[in-house]
């Protein structure tokens, strides 16, 4: 079974970042019955305090950046969807990521990344991800990561899998990402 952590950079209750990566978990199944898709709770990713190397230094890494580690030592490969907040990627993703650099990417070195754009005008976000996970060490699958244009910013999961377009497009992404996972690990054996 292909594990897939999938992490939405927004905090919003009702975020259409976090409603693609929910519509994504309950598309997996139908795609492919090795791929599972798990969200990383963004309540979590909110609980991850400002980056601060000194603790890195000191050995006191907060709980909330052990429990995001893991989860990301645990996947096969990570899906991010990420909106786009004053010409870049949301505080709380960067931050989170950040963390990373005391680990020295151990977490995420070579893995897999699929990176999704949902906006109809922003891509600055989407790129910087893109040069983010390459400086973490991750690799980023470029036929999974596309950019599926959202017709609002109030969609729900249900709304997505109903339209065959964006649901079609996200099914794209789920079997190219679970192929190229599939790939990756049995090349690392």
């Amino acid at each position: 079974m292909v594990k897939i952590l999938a992490i939405s950079g927004s905090l919003r209750k009702n975020s259409s970042n976090t409603a693609m990566l929910r519509a994504a978990i309950i598309l997996a199944p139908r795609i492919s019955s090795s791929v599972e898709i798990t969200l990383f709770p963004p309540e979590s990713l909110e609980a991850i305090p400002h980056f601060n190397p000194d603790r890195e230094t000191a050995g006191d890494i907060p709980e909330a950046v052990m429990t995001f580690r893991n989860a990301l030592a645990e996947a096969d490969g990570i899906l991010i969807s990420s909106p786009e907040y004053v010409g870049g990627v949301a505080g709380a993703l960067k931050n989170t990521f950040d963390w990373m650099i005391g680990s020295f990417g151990l977490d995420v070195y070579q893995k897999p990344f699929a990176i999704l754009n949902i906006s109809t005008r922003a891509t600055k976000a989407y790129e910087d991800l893109k040069v983010i996970t390459r400086t973490m060490g991750g690799n980023i699958i470029e036929p999974a990561s596309l950019h599926i244009p959202l017709p609002s910013n109030t969609v729900t999961v249900d709304s997505i899998l109903r339209n065959p377009k964006l649901s079609d497009s996200l099914g794209k992404v789920i079997e190219e990402f679970g192929n190229a996972i599939l790939v990756s690990v049995s090349q690392n054996k």
